[in-house]
């Protein structure tokens, strides 16, 4: 279910980057995929986990850019 998931997500995230538009249908069914994983808590933990792991990295590219951008 997860690889599922993963590659409905990867094919959202590809629309959207070559300016795809994305349907209504599309942001339901990882939705739904979201939601059904989300009941397993093994899962539901990993997938919080990987999103705060996200945005950590998020947060150190940001403040690694602005330093490089300082010079």
């Amino acid at each position: 279910m997860l690889e599922d998931f993963r590659k409905k997500q990867l094919e959202i995230q590809t629309k959207e980057l070559t300016g795809k538009e994305i349907t209504k249908e599309d942001e339901e069914m990882l939705k739904k995929l979201y939601d059904i994983l989300s009941l397993n808590p093994e899962l539901s933990a990993y997938l919080s986990a990987e999103y705060s792991f996200s945005r950590i990295m998020d947060d150190i590219t940001k403040i690694i850019m602005d330093v490089v951008n300082l010079k």
